[in-house]
């Protein structure tokens, strides 16, 4: 089962690509330079997969219909605001639209492949932002 506190975390981060496939696995580039430097000297970025993700979409405000979410992506990044989750849906959003996911969880990883716990993602998003 999705759990929204990997989208909640990543508040203001940024998805850059995307890679994988729909039936399949799918995984985000998030840069989020604030955590990252909670959880790691070296600079990067974060990979966040979803397992067993049967929908990936982007809609747009502006537009009447979603698009495809690879397609999506190649020509923009995705700035990370809020995510709920609507009848089995993943809807994480940003100021211009609104990405969809169906999946049954995640992993998260930096860049190097060095796994991060929900619990750590949780711990260095609170420090980022002053919380004790």
């Amino acid at each position: 089962m999705p759990n929204l506190d990997y989208w909640h975390c990543f508040h203001d981060g940024t998805i850059t690509a995307a890679a994988g496939s729909v039936p399949g696995d799918v995984e985000f580039t998030i840069d989020c330079d604030c955590i990252r430097e909670e959880l790691h000297q070296s600079p990067g970025t974060f990979l966040l997969r979803v397992t067993n993700c049967t929908l990936f979409e982007i809609a747009p405000y502006e537009i009447d219909h979603a698009l495809d979410g690879f397609e999506a992506l190649d020509s923009g990044e995705f700035e990370i605001l809020d995510a709920v989750i609507e009848r089995g849906v993943v809807e994480v959003s940003n100021a211009t639209g609104m990405m969809r996911l169906c999946y049954e969880s995640e992993v998260l990883m930096l860049d190097d492949g060095m796994v991060i716990s929900l619990r750590d993602l949780v711990d260095a998003a609170n420090r980022s932002v002053g919380d004790p």
